[in-house]
This record gives C-alpha cells, structure tokens and sequence, in this order.
C-alpha cells in the first residue's frame, strides 16, 4: 500500500492549518484520544480502521491501524 508522500502532506498540512486552529492536548491525552477513536463505526473487531489518502484525491478505505501509529501521528501533529 503507497501512502501520501511528503509534498502532498505538506500540501494538505498547509491547507487545514491555514483554515482551523492547532488543538491544544498532550502526550498525557494519547490514551482517552484512541479510546474515543475506538468508538468509531468503521472499526471491525475492536480494530480502528481509518481512511488515508495515497494521493491527494484517491483514498484508500477500511485500513487497520495499530494504536502505536496513532500515537506517532499524534506525536508528530503536537511536534509540529
């Protein structure tokens, strides 16, 4: 599976931070964060599954997603 590369995030990136506010959490907020995601209706089997994009306009859907890559993305959003 190919996901976004770095120019396309840095494009989409750009985007929403030009239009939303940065959320204001911590690391400390990590757990109640994926309990939450958790809860979600496209999970299967206590799985998040998520859809991410390959390109930026095709995305690819139902894709598991492990808790410690939620955590990294979350690290990543706070670190930047």
């Amino acid at each position: 599976m190919n996901l976004l590369n770095q120019n396309d995030f840095n494009e989409i990136n750009g985007v929403i931070r030009s239009i939303y506010p940065k959320l204001k959490f911590t690391d400390e907020n990590f757990d109640h964060i994926i309990l939450f995601t958790k809860q979600d209706k496209k999970n299967a089997m206590n799985q998040v599954r998520m859809v991410l994009l390959e390109t930026i306009g095709k995305a690819i859907i139902d894709v598991p997603v492990s808790e410690e890559t939620i955590k990294s993305g979350l690290k990543n959003y706070l670190n930047d």
